[in-house]
């Protein structure tokens, strides 16, 4: 047995008409064989269904099947789900606020109120993919995973990992990122497969490439063949230096005009689908 921390939300988009909807966490649910549900005020627990999990960005839908919805707002009162916020909206030094039910407690739990301090690609622990993160000083405890993270009342993420060493460093998931997978919870394959390594452009890498001191790019070492970059035409040993008319600094960093700041360059590749248009530069044997 294990408890996570989720909230309720609505997405006609993509749920139209349906309630009763919940975010949480994919490494909560996973390997669940059921789905019970507790506002902690009460004992009973209600039931749940997966509607539709992304393990690569670790988050999950669950819905509270009709007639638990109705008992459960039969007790409660009716449900108001939390609005989602634009997490592209965030800068660092932003104040955020995180809730949840620390080790599976009984009494919701409001941290004190936090401080954006990176917004970065990074790895997910649970899948060990690169995707768009957020760091911030909040204090979480085992059990907030899955619970909303907040600014200004609307929900900016999903609080989904921290740092071991500090009880406060912590990470969330931007919603942003979530809203854009949603649609494809059942369309995995329109996601490309980003199969590549790259590394930055040192001094001495740049002079045997016989690049220019001020000259940006990343060295993309081995491009894998079945992967999205060696479909977009990328190859072993290119040097990449613009993607979308983004230039390429020599530790892989663009500016990314959505997110105001600096970013690694995979959030372009990130925001893409099979299908879509994508341009690159390249320098190739020389």
């Amino acid at each position: 047995t294990s408890s996570a921390s989720g909230f309720f939300f609505e997405d006609e988009k993509n749920f139209p008409g349906m309630k009763g909807l919940i975010l949480t966490n994919a490494h909560a649910v996973s390997m669940a064989q059921s789905l019970k549900i507790s506002n902690g005020r009460e004992k009973r627990r209600y039931k749940a269904m997966l509607l539709g999990i992304f393990n690569s960005a670790d988050f999950a839908v669950l819905q509270m099947e009709p007639q638990e919805l109705e008992a459960y707002q039969s007790r409660n009162g009716r449900v108001v789900p939390l609005e989602l916020g634009d997490s592209d909206k965030l800068r660092v030094g932003d104040k955020v606020l995180g809730w949840g039910y620390p080790l599976g407690g009984e009494r919701i739990s409001k941290s004190e109120e936090g401080e954006i301090s990176r917004i970065e690609v990074n790895r997910y622990t649970y899948s060990q993919e690169y995707w768009l993160m957020v760091q911030a000083s909040l204090q979480q405890n085992r059990g907030n995973s899955g619970g909303p993270v907040l600014k200004n009342g609307e929900v900016v993420g999903i609080a989904f990992q921290g740092v071991s060493a500090s009880d406060r460093i912590n990470y969330f998931i931007p919603i942003n990122l979530v809203r854009s997978l949603m649609p494809l919870l059942d369309k995995k394959e329109l996601i490309p497969r980003w199969q590549y390594e790259a590394q930055p452009m040192f001094p001495r890498l740049k002079e045997y490439y016989k690049l220019k001191p001020g000259q940006g790019g990343v060295l993309l070492n081995y491009v894998i063949p079945t992967g999205g970059p060696h479909s977009f035409g990328l190859r072993d040993n290119d040097i990449l230096f613009e993607i979308d008319g983004h230039e390429i600094d020599n530790f892989g960093d663009i500016f990314f005009e959505p997110l105001g700041q600096r970013i690694y360059f995979e959030e372009i590749f990130n925001r893409r689908r099979v299908g879509d248009l994508l341009s690159v530069k390249v320098i190739r044997d020389g």
